[in-house]
């Protein structure tokens, strides 16, 4: 049976059969693009601080190790796997005789990009099965912190421990009460304190700060990622999740007798059921 483990931020192509499907071999509904909805992007916004992330997005292979972070008093922006033009790229790499990893960068890269004005999360996700980037736009994710009075020191700031659940993953965070910042890296805000280290319970996805700049050093506009594209809600976004994932398993099962796969969804940072 050939498994399918997606991580966040990686394309795992396991075989001949799934090398065909990037060498143009692909379904009908994968091959499919979806009409354009567009949308009026947020006004350009300068932010007024900025930090940057070491990360580890899942158990895959390779990935972007950094995470760049930028806000001002209303708005924040969560990028990573962004190349500019000369660096974007779709690019298939061998790492062993059965094993292949999609590399697919573009200017835009994974992006999360919160309103607190209108209370909105909107982000920019690879959806792999399809081979697609989609707009997924919610309400603003309310965590239920639960803060600790256990403390350390990093980055020679004093932080405290707080722990959550989101989607189907247990966290545990740090964060400074001395940077009056309610965010931190991804989607994780709504402390009373920049998050400078958080990490599910199995480490598989974990962030910590490398640099904190006030006023800014990275200067990335802040806008929303949602000129000129598709935009989807969470349930929309988590059902075309598992359809393009069965779709994609019926693909291959269908090209002939012991052909079989097996898509796990449980892989993702946001766990889909």
């Amino acid at each position: 049976m050939l498994s399918f483990f997606p991580c966040f931020h990686r394309h795992l192509l396991t075989g001949f059969l799934l090398l065909g499907a990037i060498m143009g071999f692909l379904p009908s509904w994968a091959q499919e693009t979806p009409a354009l909805k567009t949308k009026k992007a947020s006004t350009t916004q300068a932010p007024l601080g900025s930090v940057i992330y070491k990360q580890k997005m899942g158990t895959g292979t390779g990935g972007d190790p950094v995470g760049t972070l930028v806000f001002n008093s209303t708005k924040s922006l969560y990028y990573y796997e962004r190349k500019d033009v000369v660096q974007a790229s779709k690019k298939l790499e061998q790492r062993s005789e059965n094993e292949y990893v999609l590399d697919i960068k573009d200017q835009e890269g994974y992006t999360v990009f919160r309103d607190n004005t209108a209370k909105t999360l909107t982000s920019r996700s690879f959806i792999y099965f399809i081979s697609q980037y989609v707009v997924v736009e919610e309400a603003t994710p309310t965590f239920s912190w639960q803060i600790t009075n256990e403390t350390k020191t990093m980055a020679n700031h004093l932080v405290q421990k707080a722990t959550t659940s989101f989607r189907g993953r247990q966290y545990t965070a740090w964060f400074a009460p001395d940077i009056p910042v309610n965010l931190g890296p991804w989607k994780f805000a709504g402390l009373p304190g920049l998050i400078l280290q958080v990490a599910d319970q199995q480490g598989e996805f974990t962030f910590e700060a490398a640099s904190i700049d006030l006023p800014a050093k990275v200067l990335t506009p802040l806008i929303a990622p949602t000129q000129g594209r598709k935009v989807i809600g969470w349930e929309a976004y988590r059902k075309l999740v598992q359809s393009s994932a069965d779709n994609w398993v019926k693909s291959i099962q269908a090209r002939g007798p012991g052909m079989n796969a097996k898509a796990n969804l449980q892989d993702w940072i946001e766990v889909m059921n």
